[in-house]
């Protein structure tokens, strides 16, 4: 039986460049760090402080983070001949 992740013969396996690998890993550093941050680990005795960051900044952050993520995925199709319709929700 046929799945979105898989194709007839069983999952499918994509090979990431490592050039992508190290974009992957930038956005997770900056995701550990916005994180790190967000908590305030230098002042652990005050984790439950509110924060106060603008909606635009946020936007931003997160924008450039989802602009990120899909410029290394958009690699990885590129680099293994990966269509949209391959991954596409439907």
């Amino acid at each position: 039986m046929e799945d979105m992740h898989s194709g007839p013969t069983g999952p499918q396996l994509y090979l990431l460049s490592e050039e992508g690998y190290r974009e992957l890993k930038s956005i997770q550093a900056m995701l550990t760090l916005i994180a790190r941050i967000a908590h305030g680990e230098e002042d652990n005795a005050n984790g439950k402080a509110m924060l106060t960051i603008s909606r635009s900044d946020m936007s931003y952050y997160f924008l450039e983070i989802s602009t990120m993520i899909g410029d290394a995925l958009d690699r990885l199709g590129k680099e293994n001949v990966v269509g949209k319709q391959s991954w596409m929700w439907q």
